[in-house]
């Protein structure tokens, strides 16, 4: 290896473990700096003793939200609107709760970034397209299901469910009209997910 091919090697080598520690160090300070607060402000009624609203934080790690979502997500709303601390507790600095709940919404953001989840797919028909490769990969047979399936259509599939739901919603709607989910009957007023 040349002598200047072997420099810029180590230069390189040198830089990536600078980064490396300024980041490993930057988090570091950030998770120093919430313990305190954790601490201070929630650690001393969500603790594993106390345990209030049946929520823990006391061995929590702000910095890796993404362990236990459920928590964390209710700890960013509820410090976001600014209902915990609780009134009549020692509050936090503003700009100390803004720093935590950011650093908590980046960690998420981090976390979503390295796994996405796009959920799951919804169950549908499959087209030819679909079809003639399910029965290749499952099979190993080429079929021509051109001659074999009906034709795709999927914008008038699309109307016919529309008018369809519609009209499950048309009885709903006229029961509601008529006073049968008003206020005194203790229906919900948005039955099938349909605003009347």
């Amino acid at each position: 290896m040349p002598i200047g091919a072997m420099h810029n090697f180590c230069l390189a080598l040198s830089t990536l473990g600078l980064l490396c520690s300024s980041t490993m160090s930057a988090q570091s300070s950030s998770e120093a700096d919430f313990a305190p607060f954790l601490k201070q402000h929630c650690v001393t009624c969500h603790s594993d003793k106390l345990k209030t609203a049946d929520l823990s934080l006391q061995n929590r790690e702000p910095n890796h939200p993404a362990s236990a979502p459920d928590i964390w997500e209710k700890v960013i709303r509820k410090l976001r609107v600014g209902m915990m601390p609780p009134q009549g507790a020692p509050q936090p600095n503003p700009a100390a709760r803004a720093r935590l709940v950011s650093s908590l919404e980046a960690a998420f953001d981090r976390a979503a970034a390295q796994r996405p989840d796009p959920g799951r797919s919804p169950v549908h028909r499959l087209n030819r397209t679909e079809y003639a490769n399910a029965i290749r990969d499952l099979l190993a047979l080429e079929v021509d299901v051109t001659s074999l399936l009906p034709p795709d259509d999927s914008g008038l599939r699309l109307r016919q469910q529309r008018r369809f739901i519609g009209s499950l919603a048309r009885p709903a709607r006229t029961l509601c009209r008529r006073g049968g989910c008003g206020a005194n009957s203790g229906r919900r007023r948005d039955w099938l997910g349909f605003p009347f």
